[in-house]
């Protein structure tokens, strides 16, 4: 047994986990009795990417958009891929990390989308 308890009305009470990067759902979690109403369609519990995105953040950089809110880094949602050579040398740094929080802004300072 799974230990889940069933929801009175809404049984299983099911929702799609959805990948905050891109927007589509990544995985089915099952609320049952957990909550009190019905669950709601779709739900954002991280900031984990879903396997496409993944995929393709590993092909190179991540650059994230960020904003500092209260003492933490908190995505927009917009982000994007650059190759490792040129993550190098735009930051003038050789220990670039495969992931990095960039400022709003910075995209269009640096040239990946047009402000």
């Amino acid at each position: 047994m799974s230990g889940i308890r069933l929801h009175k009305e809404h049984c299983l009470n099911p929702s799609v986990n959805m990948c905050f990067w891109c927007g589509e759902g990544k995985e089915v979690i099952l609320f049952g009795a957990s909550i009190k109403d019905k669950a709601p369609r779709e739900v954002m519990t991280n900031y984990d990417p879903c396997d496409k995105c993944a995929e393709n953040m590993s092909l190179g950089v991540t650059l994230m958009e960020a904003k500092e809110i209260q003492r933490g880094m908190y995505p927009t949602g917009r982000w994007w891929v650059i190759k490792r050579e040129a993550a190098v040398k735009l930051f003038n740094r050789d220990d670039i990390e495969d992931k990095a929080f960039i400022e709003v802004g910075l995209a269009e300072n640096i040239g990946l989308v047009e402000a």
